[in-house]
């Protein structure tokens, strides 16, 4: 990989596709000092948001959190009798496109398709490996967005996806 800004945080290959990838998280600080992650398959920057440290120790969150706390610190206060919330599939499709409303609602007037349109994968996406863990983003183009089984690519295009 070439230099990249800031400090790298997290170094792991990620499986796309049936290959292997070598992706990063780092730490940058934008020009008016917010921490912002930078997250990078291979040379590519993939997403960029604003980093989010947890509240109890302040360390940066860099996976999923447990309401703004880390693993770590979430895991600590963990009795072994409580038991872990659950949800029904259509509980968390219900949220997930409440929450794609909600971004929605917040685009500009002539708003980012591309914001939107990825948006729309991820709810679709997320719904389609609670009951296909082992789906492929191109298995969710076809049964999702009406792709080709032979050439899903085509689709994926209209979405960003190439």
């Amino acid at each position: 990989m070439t230099d990249k800004p800031g400090t790298l945080l997290e170094a792991f290959a990620l499986t796309i596709d049936g290959r292997d990838v070598d992706a990063q998280i780092r730490l940058v600080h934008a020009e008016d000092g917010t921490e912002m992650l930078h997250h990078y398959e291979g040379d590519l920057l993939r997403l960029t948001h604003p980093a989010r440290r947890c509240t109890d120790c302040a360390s940066i969150i860099t996976a999923a959190s447990a309401g703004g706390r880390c693993h770590a610190c979430a895991d600590g206060l963990h009795m072994g009798t409580e038991k872990a919330a659950t949800y029904t599939r259509d509980q968390i499709g219900t949220a997930a496109n409440r929450a794609a409303d909600l971004i929605q609602e917040h685009l500009d007037q002539d708003g980012d398709s591309l914001a939107w349109s990825l948006v729309n994968v991820m709810v679709s996406a997320t719904d389609h490996l609670l009951a296909n863990p082992d789906a492929t983003l191109a298995d969710i183009f076809v049964d999702n967005f009406g792709a080709a089984p032979d050439d899903p690519s085509t689709v994926m295009a209209e979405y960003g996806m190439d």
